[in-house]
């Protein structure tokens, strides 16, 4: 629910330190970009989530910039490539600005197919995982 209102149903106190820390990592980044997620055109991308597929939603900032929030779901599959929506004719590049997965076990980039269409090609090599991903125009 990063991209409306955060909703925590749960007793806060009973929460190991371990969690508590990745709630306030989690927190903090949305509330970083919260306005910026207000005032956006947010699709969703990718495939239907059903709990094995690669669902998403790209969230379009400007001409050519926005955010791509990812997930994989528990799939087998490490890799998938989103299509992306109405950017043909941009050239574009990607940057992981957060995920609950360590640098090696995670990659994003943005390639442009015959058709001129961007695709976000993702690996995130554990279930269940996430990134949130700019993109932007390439210099």
């Amino acid at each position: 629910v990063m991209l409306a209102n955060p909703l925590f149903w749960m007793e806060m106190r009973n929460l190991a330190p371990e969690d508590i820390a990745a709630l306030h990592s989690i927190v903090s980044v949305y509330k970083q970009y919260r306005k910026e997620f207000f005032q956006a055109r947010i699709r969703p991308i990718g495939q239907m989530p059903d709990g094995v597929s690669f669902p998403g939603f790209q969230i379009e900032c400007g001409p050519g910039r926005g955010y791509l929030l990812c997930f994989r779901e528990y799939t087998a599959n490490a890799q998938y490539a989103y299509a992306l929506r109405d950017l043909q004719g941009h050239s574009l590049k990607a940057s992981v600005v957060y995920s609950g997965l360590s640098e090696s076990d995670r990659s994003a980039s943005i390639q442009t197919g015959d058709d001129g269409t961007p695709h976000l090609t993702v690996t995130m090599k554990q279930p269940r995982s996430y990134m949130l991903i700019q993109y932007q125009e390439a210099e």
